[in-house]
């Protein structure tokens, strides 16, 4: 196909990339997200880039569309009236929760509230025993008197979460079955179909979750291919999955959990590809947009996959959001944007998480928001051209962000209008090396031997300032870093995941028995890679979730490709006690019993190839000198400004500097190289300046 299109709506932005696979083109956009209605947003961006290519919908094979919508749902509390169906005796689940404490200190810990309240749980009587079998028959006049009192509380969406239905689901597909039979109105989803894994607390947030979305996803999705039909749109619609991998839309909405965290993964899919080009072993995915900043490790080229994850979660506080039992690209994602409102809090600047979002966005905007945001400090520090912002489509007015940093900020604190400034642009950046240390640092990883590589339109302001505090020796920001996330959706591979549960000790006499559950759920995968249209799989993982006898969580391990001589029990049990030995620092000796958990199969198709244009050699100038804040020189002073699609390959710029293109600005530091390579990339060495942060320079 000639044309593919990317289109990723933020939660400020919603960001589009057009390729043309023939002449090797790219058309980016990046238009205002509309959260009342994100479809409109996604609509009016779409006909934009289309209008800048000169290029018709019809002409477009294939959109592949990235969204936060379903995270949204949760953590704004929009979802569907649901109700939960559970086994007898376990109806207080969601409120009981989980009685792990992540921090044992933590005295303030504050659980996110059930998305069904305990009034819309139902005890179903009935119980399979932890092997499936029958331990009491399913009631089912019991169920049909449930159904009808789900009507009288106008209850949209129900819920299905039985003991052990891991092992047998009949329980769940008959009760299932009675209410499309009574309530064909019903949205149902069960949890042997979302999320078919041991724990039953996880399991039912799970389905509970997917159950909550589901119609709200299904509108939003329903009014966007509308819009694109409406436009003689021809082709087949994708949605990105959290794991990294695209999807059809029916698969997708079968169990739209899967596409909860679709957004973030785009960027970390395309930060992939470009590691993988550039030959940089490791490096660390940093995008920041204008609500969150998102943060993974990148090993070989390649993000991690956990089974588990949390949406709505307080900051960086585990324990406080609500867990998703879904495959996901491993990511930590924080409230820290360009739209990020920053406020004083016992004498201490803080940012975030809450952000002034698209509408009515940051104080500069001037749509109508009086609060300080991370925006309006680079505003004031010069940082951001106010006549240039996302390619001059939105004018700026730097007087009303200094009105609004000077009103809460700097009177509150006593301090000049660019000190306090400076303080959240230092703050939102303290934030973002906190999640990068999450993700390098507490992992085992030191973030000195990774390259920082930073998109989004916010990550490249931020991006040398952060390195430098990391020791982190080179910043990489790729050509189109604006929208990378968009083009990332074009990068991603179709992709599907499976998983079941098997509770067993592993030994070598059982490797027959992994060998056939595995291929079960290989062809349960391909199935789905097929009804998306891709039938020749490239390539096929297995994993599995380990743990030693008695303890309480599993470890994940990859296994290597099967072979015909291959025993699959040793093999799992070799890389299971290297992985937990690079974890814990030891492992038990080799006499303790191991025991399988879940078994994780992931199936693989290849997505066209984007090639990016190569850019000619030559060398460009600077356009102008903006005045912007230097804490190392103590204050304001000139500082060159370059446009980079006036960068030519080779060329070299001296920092302090800054780099302006259409939707993102990069700031080179005081000492920092930057360098355009023949992609167009934009390597920023800062070996020069390495772990010397402004505090630093003030010292000595």
């Amino acid at each position: 196909m000639k044309y593919r299109l990317g289109v990723d709506i933020g939660g400020t932005f919603t960001d589009m990339a057009l390729h043309d696979s023939a002449d090797e083109r790219l058309i980016a956009a990046k238009t205002p997200s509309t959260p009342d209605d994100p479809s409109r947003g996604a609509l009016v961006g779409i006909d934009l880039v289309l209008e800048r290519a000169k290029v018709s919908l019809r002409d477009v094979g294939q959109v592949v569309h990235a969204t936060t919508h379903g995270a949204n749902v949760i953590i704004e509390g929009a979802g569907a009236c649901t109700a939960l169906l559970i086994t007898q005796g376990f109806g207080d689940i969601l409120v009981l929760q989980r009685q792990l404490r992540h921090s044992p200190y933590d005295l303030m810990l504050d659980r996110h509230a059930p998305l069904v309240p305990r009034e819309r749980v139902f005890e179903v009587p009935e119980r399979l025993a932890f092997d499936g079998s029958v331990h009491r028959p399913l009631d089912e006049e019991k169920v049909r008197s449930i159904v009808c009192r789900l009507g009288e509380m106008g209850v949209q969406s129900v819920a299905i979460c039985l003991l052990h239905s891991y092992v047998n689901p009949q329980h769940e597909r008959r009760v299932a079955a009675i209410l499309r039979e009574i309530a064909p109105h019903l949205v149902v989803s069960l949890s042997c179909d979302v999320a078919p894994l041991i724990r039953e607390y996880d399991r039912a947030s799970t389905v509970v979750a997917d159950a909550y979305i589901r119609p709200a996803f299904s509108d939003y999705l329903s009014r966007l291919q509308a819009g694109l039909a409406e436009r003689g749109f021809e082709g087949s619609l994708l949605l990105m999955q959290a794991n990294g991998g695209v999807a059809g839309l029916e698969v997708t909405m079968e169990a739209p959990i899967r596409a909860l965290e679709s957004g973030p993964a785009g960027a970390v899919a395309m930060a992939g590809g470009f590691t993988r080009d550039l030959e940089i072993q490791d490096a660390l995915a940093f995008d920041m947009g204008g609500t969150t900043a998102k943060a993974g490790l990148l090993r070989d080229g390649h993000s991690g996959i956990v089974s588990q994850f949390e949406v709505d979660k307080t900051l960086l506080r585990p324990g406080t959001g609500l867990p998703i039992c879904v495959p996901s690209v491993d990511i930590i994602e924080i409230g820290a944007g360009g739209g990020s409102i920053a406020r004083v809090n016992l004498g201490v600047i803080e940012v975030g998480p809450q952000s002034a979002g698209a509408e009515p966005g940051p104080a500069c905007y001037g749509h109508g928001g009086s609060r300080p945001t991370v925006t309006d400090a680079n505003v004031v520090l010069g940082y951001v051209n106010p006549a240039f912002f996302n390619g001059g489509s939105l004018e700026l007015h730097p007087a009303l962000a200094r009105d609004a940093i000077s009103e809460d900020i700097a009177r509150r604190l006593d301090l000049p209008l660019e000190a306090a400034a400076w303080g959240i642009h230092d703050a939102v950046t303290a934030n973002m090396m906190h999640a990068i240390r999450a993700v390098s640092t507490d992992r085992g990883t030191d973030p000195r031997t990774l390259t920082l590589l930073a998109s989004g339109g916010a990550a490249p302001l931020h991006a040398s300032r952060i390195a430098r505090g990391l020791g982190m020796p080179r910043v990489l920001v790729p050509a189109f870093a604006g929208v990378m996330s968009a083009i990332g959706l074009l990068h991603a591979d179709p992709r599907f995941d499976v998983a079941a549960s098997l509770i067993a000790t592993l030994s070598d006499e059982m490797a027959s028995e992994l060998d056939e559950r595995f291929a079960q759920l290989e062809r349960q995968a391909l199935q789905r890679l097929a009804s998306t249209g891709f039938e020749n799989a490239c390539g096929i993982e297995r994993r599995l979730d380990l743990r030693y006898r008695g303890q309480g969580h599993s470890t994940t391990v990859v296994l290597p490709a099967a072979t015909s001589d291959s025993n699959t029990a040793s093999a799992a049990r070799m890389r299971f006690e290297a992985r937990y030995k690079e974890l814990y620092g030891h492992a038990p000796s080799g006499a303790s019993d191991v025991e399988v958990i879940t078994l994780h199969v992931a199936a693989r198709a290849t997505s066209p190839v984007v090639r990016l244009p190569r850019l000619a050699n030559g060398g460009g100038g600077p356009y102008a000198e903006r005045t912007a804040y230097t804490p190392e020189a103590g204050g304001y002073e000139k500082v060159p400004v370059y446009r980079r699609d006036a960068l030519p390959a080779e060329t070299v710029v001296e920092g302090p500097a800054i780099v302006e293109d259409a939707a993102t600005t990069v700031i080179a530091l005081e000492d920092d190289r930057l360098e355009v390579d023949e992609n167009g990339h934009l390597v920023i060495d800062v070996r020069s300046g390495q772990g010397r942060s402004h505090h630093d320079r003030e010292r000595t």
